[in-house]
């Protein structure tokens, strides 16, 4: 599944640890989003990863994409459309 992650974290810590996380499943876009493509069971470990590190006053939101809509992504100014690819690098 395509998806589409954002949050809005009070602090600076429990941020840096969820970007730190995300990256390791998808591509930043701006600050506090990120897309990426995710097996079922990998959203559900993200989210428990997720809901271990932010508190009550924190929000993380998933939106789920279909394919036929990603591919209609543009981007202006100095953004670029990212496609993400169907395997990733583990060092």
């Amino acid at each position: 599944m395509y998806l589409l992650v954002f949050y809005d974290i009070c602090d600076k810590k429990r941020l840096y640890r969820v970007a730190k996380l995300l990256l390791e499943y998808g591509i930043r876009i701006q600050y506090s989003v990120f897309e990426m493509k995710i097996k079922q069971k990998d959203l559900r470990t993200l989210q428990k990863q997720i809901a271990h590190i932010i508190n009550a006053e924190d929000k993380v939101h998933y939106y789920p994409l279909c394919i036929k809509d990603l591919k209609k992504r543009k981007a202006d100014g100095q953004a670029s459309v990212y496609f993400i690819p169907d395997y990733a690098i583990v060092s």
